[in-house]
């Protein structure tokens, strides 16, 4: 049993899995500068729920459509006065 553990940790920092989260950290970091607003959370807190939330309440404010999901700056593309969101995890 712990030869498996021990090969199970072993896979978990596989230099592939290793430059992959690096990838999507560099990705956040080339974000940041642009975002007026960063949204901070963690797996399974209901990132997805707070986003529909508020690009219903962007859809309000700033006639964004509410059938496209808040991500980035997507709404800033379509209304320049709407805050650019960043989520990271």
């Amino acid at each position: 049993m712990q030869q498996r553990q021990a090969a199970g940790m072993v896979s978990s920092f596989s230099p592939k899995r290793l430059m992959k989260a690096l990838k999507r950290r560099l990705t956040l970091v080339r974000q940041l500068p642009g975002a007026d607003v960063v949204v901070v959370s963690i797996k399974k807190s209901g990132r997805t729920w707070l986003r529909a939330l508020l690009t219903r309440l962007f859809h309000d404010t700033y006639a964004t459509p509410t059938d496209l999901l808040l991500d980035g700056g997507n709404h800033k593309a379509l209304n320049p006065a709407a805050p650019s969101v960043l989520f990271a995890h």
